[in-house]
């Protein structure tokens, strides 16, 4: 508990709270007496951990360590705190002795003047013992397991073993309490190899439940002990309910298996070819390991397929190490071609998905250019311009400009939109030398679209004066004097802002403009061109004091 915000209580303040503390445990003890929730009882076993090391009460500290002891000296709930335990709550403590209160406040005492010492010292001991303490936690959880194993199979055998563990989950899941353990039937099979199959066979028995999430790791176990009867299993893969289906293609996804042949690939073809199309999209999803071999007919395969566009993206993920740009730079033509269909598939927004089109552009930066064009055209979402990428489109700064020569005279409204993807914010001054090299190249129509695409990335003319000045000699150089003036009134317009905001009467991206402003006039050499930059100067000038003056103004009221 804390009291205002920032300020912490007093030791003196926590330990007045010591009677509401010991009738809190009280409540607790008859709760866990009550139930008959093993679930239920690990829960407030976990919720007392804590104080009954901690607790600045002593008493407070001897009540919770109390009742921590008595749950923990209940075998019958050693499945459950497999279940729901936590490795922060410690050790069992099962040695069913706390000594009474007096002799507890002795030994607290005792152990308080032992611990005082130097701070650095007495941290680094805590630091010490925590670590010990999990790796402790850690042991004492895997021959607690093999304990469980072993006496629930004592009493009824396999299916006892799932029937008790389905139980235990379902209650967990009762009281919302997300600690399923999904891998916990699959350790059972790890610690007992030689029970693997019997697991499985008594999990696909079982009724439909949380433990079918469980089977998808016991299926990859079972392929490590015993790969031979799990081919033979599987054959009669249409004949198990939804709930296993769904489970074998999870294990194809997550142990590959959609990359092997003989028995595998034939099942790997019956769950793509599953009625029900969750399952068929989640064998298409097993394709990854293939699609970093092969993408281009790994592609072909999962669209014809009809991948949903969802698991697509989750499909790249898998087949890139979650968002690597090291993949898509390492992609050939044709593998680069493929990726980018399918990333037009799926969407182009997921960073995961933004970083390999970055990658893919480092190597293949027209091809990218192009996409991006397509996906204008089919009216996508285009990627917001990673860091990556506009690294990627500085680098092939020419690649860029002969594309923005090429196509201007397309469609300047997927021109824009596409720049304003790979450039972002302002052009490197390596895209505005060959952006500058590319005007002569233009006529005079050609050089009006083009300076209309370049307005996408304002305030241009201030950030790069003397490709500004190169704007307006190639339009005198192909002009009459009215079509310079309407060019010359194009960048100037350009050097304003067509969007901006505000935080307490300041702006940003104003007070860049303004700089830039400022600069360009200092060395600008062509008298039309500096007139304009005054202009913009006076525009940016003004709009700041209008943020500033309605700033003031509120909070003035």
């Amino acid at each position: 508990m804390q009291g205002k915000f920032g300020v912490a209580p007093t030791t003196a303040e926590i330990t007045a709270w010591e009677e509401d503390d010991l009738a809190t445990v009280a409540s607790l003890r008859a709760a866990a007496a009550a139930t008959v929730s093993p679930v239920v009882r690990r829960l407030i076993r976990d919720q007392l951990a804590w104080p009954s090391t901690h607790a600045k009460s002593i008493a407070l500290r001897h009540a919770a360590l109390t009742l921590v002891v008595a749950l923990d000296n209940r075998p019958s709930d050693d499945l459950a705190e497999l279940v729901v335990g936590k490795a922060v709550s410690g050790r069992l403590l099962r040695s069913g002795h706390v000594p009474d209160l007096r002799e507890f406040v002795a030994a607290e005492l005792a152990r308080a003047n032992l611990e005082r010492g130097d701070e650095q010292q007495v941290n680094a001991q805590i630091i010490g013992d925590i670590n010990l303490g999990f790796e402790q936690k850690r042991k004492e959880t895997e021959r607690l397991k093999s304990t469980v194993i072993d006496h629930l199979w004592n009493e009824g055998g396999p299916a006892h073993v799932v029937r008790c563990l389905d139980a235990v989950v379902r209650g967990a899941e009762a009281v919302e309490l997300d600690r399923s353990r999904d891998t916990l039937l699959a350790d059972f099979a790890r610690l007992r190899p030689e029970l693997t199959a019997d697991f499985v066979h008594a999990a696909v028995e079982n009724r439909p439940g949380p433990l079918d999430g469980h089977l998808q790791w016991l299926l990859q176990r079972w392929a490590d002990s015993d790969e031979t009867a799990l081919l033979h299993w599987l054959h009669g893969f249409a004949n198990h309910r939804r709930e296993v289906r769904r489970a074998i293609a999870g294990a194809f996804v997550s142990a590959g298996w959609a990359s092997r042949a003989g028995r595998f690939a034939s099942v790997w073809q019956e769950g793509a070819d599953d009625p029900d199309v969750e399952i068929a999209d989640q064998f298409l999803l097993a394709t990854h390991a293939r699609l970093t071999d092969d993408p281009a007919a790994t592609v072909d395969l999962i669209l014809t397929r009809g991948i949903a566009p969802t698991t697509a993206a989750t499909l790249l993920d898998y087949a890139s190490g979650y968002g690597s740009s090291d993949w898509g730079r390492s992609l050939d033509d044709t593998a680069a071609r493929a990726v980018l269909r399918l990333i037009r598939h799926c969407g182009w927004t997921a960073h995961s998905i933004e970083e390999v089109t970055a990658g893919i552009a480092f190597t293949h930066p027209r091809l990218v250019l192009d996409a991006l064009t397509a996906a204008v055209a089919e009216d996508q979402t285009l990627p917001t311009g990673t860091s990556t990428l506009v690294a990627a489109f500085d680098r092939h700064a020419d690649v860029l400009a002969d594309w923005l020569a090429d196509d201007v005279d397309l469609d300047l409204r997927s021109c824009r939109r596409v720049l304003r993807t790979v450039v972002e914010s302002a052009f490197t001054p390596n895209q505005a030398d060959h952006l500058a090299a590319r005007l002569g190249a233009l006529d005079a129509e050609n050089l009006e679209r083009f300076v209309l695409v370049l307005d996408e990335i304002r305030p241009w003319p201030l950030h790069h004066p003397a490709l500004a000045r190169d704007v307006i000699e190639a339009g005198r150089a192909l002009s009459k004097a009215e079509q310079v003036d309407s060019l010359r009134e194009m960048v100037a317009a350009s050097m304003t802002l067509s969007a901006w905001g505000s935080i307490s009467g300041h702006s940003a991206e104003l007070e860049r403009g303004k700089k830039a402003a400022t600069s360009a006039i200092d060395t600008e050499t062509d008298a039309e061109l500096r007139t304009d930059q005054c202009h913009a100067l006076e525009w940016y000038e003004q709009r700041l004091q209008q943020i500033a003056n309605h700033f003031n103004d509120m909070l003035s009221q």
